[in-house]
């Protein structure tokens, strides 16, 4: 299947919530408003098969050596297509050419998936500034299943 990743546009902010809205309601995600996309629509990837948006991915700069990969979301048609996969390949190239010694990291609740990615399984009392930042809102911070990883220069 071939796919291009590329960046978004204003216009295409309601579809990438339509691609999100899935694993929000399933509480896999965490939701993203219009605003907030839009004030970081520079912070976001997308995965397009014939102009169609098939899949997303954006980052959270914590500082320029902390970096958050977050809401990544394929369309259930696209899944075991590769898009997931590439979208991460692509956030954490730029990533890595764009800051020098940056930490990425992920929270999951399917760590197999990033550990695929690259990214190696660490304790998140290692990230304090996503633990302060989202983790003490949610409604999930005691009993949180979520796995934190961190990409692993192979």
């Amino acid at each position: 299947m071939k796919y291009i990743i590329g960046k978004p546009v204003p216009s295409e902010i309601e579809i990438i919530q339509s691609i999100l809205k899935p694993y929000v309601d399933d509480g896999v995600i965490l939701e993203r408003s219009r605003e907030d996309i839009e004030n970081n629509i520079n912070k976001f990837f997308i995965a397009k098969i014939k102009n169609n948006i098939a899949g997303v991915i954006s980052y959270y700069n914590y500082s320029d050596k902390l970096i958050e990969i977050r809401s990544l979301a394929v369309k259930k048609e696209y899944f075991k297509k590769g898009i997931g996969a590439a979208l991460v390949k692509a956030a954490v190239e730029i990533l890595l050419n764009n800051y020098n010694n940056v930490k990425i990291f992920a929270l999951t609740y399917h760590p197999d998936f990033f550990k695929k990615c690259g990214f190696v399984e660490v304790l998140k009392d290692t990230l304090p500034e996503k633990i302060w930042k989202d983790c003490r809102n949610c409604a999930h911070q005691f009993e949180c299943g979520e796995t934190s990883l961190i990409y692993s220069k192979q």
